[in-house]
């Protein structure tokens, strides 16, 4: 493996661990890194570097010994920097257009330095309406999915990702845009297309 891609992949884990605990360094935020590895299926070998790179640079707590970590203050500027400025390096990433999707960045709000992430984005009712019923098509086609383990729990976290953002006083636009990418590149690579034109055009048009 050479180095771009360990950058990548730890990058990719801080980032995840960002999105799950929308960008949040309170202890209730915990989460098991094995968790992580599945959605990014990572080996455990991987990950056990991932975790202690980015613990010896600051960017992550290692909680228990049974992996549960937390993203510090420093791992949440570090990812708001990314993607506020993805064309650009920050200090431990190289600039994160060379290897992600980032994007439309216009609609997000992301300050630099916050303790929490404040990628707030005041959606309108009919906006929440709207995700809603996207949500609900995407629940109903879970089933689809069963027969290949993997893709399944990977499409389920990211609709229950969506769930808790549609929920939440405050959603982050970034989170809900990364999750229906996510959630269209699954769709759009399974050899049998569950997804409706119409489901594959609405997620288009929501994160443009």
């Amino acid at each position: 493996m050479n180095i771009q891609e360990k950058k990548k992949q730890r990058f990719e884990f801080l980032r995840k661990l960002y999105e799950v605990t929308n960008g949040s360094s309170s202890f209730q935020a915990m989460t098991n890194s094995k968790e992580i590895a599945k959605e990014l299926n990572l080996s455990r070998e991987i990950i056990d570097d991932i975790v202690d790179y980015l613990k010896a640079e600051g960017l992550l707590e290692i909680k228990t010994e049974e992996g549960a970590v937390i993203i510090t203050h420093k791992g949440i500027i570090e990812i708001e920097e990314a993607f506020e400025k993805p064309e650009k390096p920050t200090e431990h990433f190289p600039p994160i257009i060379n290897f992600i999707h980032v994007g439309s960045m216009y609609n997000s709000a992301i300050q630099q330095g916050s303790t929490e992430s404040n990628q707030t984005v005041i959606f309108s009712k009919q906006e929440q309406t709207n995700l809603r019923e996207l949500i609900n098509k995407l629940e109903a086609l879970k089933e689809g999915l069963k027969s290949d383990e993997q893709l399944y729990s990977e499409f389920v976290a990211e609709v229950d990702t969506l769930n808790a953002q549609n929920n939440s006083t405050k959603p982050k636009r970034l989170i809900i845009n990364e999750s229906l990418k996510s959630i269209r590149t699954i769709l759009e690579g399974i050899s049998v297309n569950i997804a409706t034109p119409e489901i594959l055009e609405l997620i288009s048009n929501f994160i443009k």
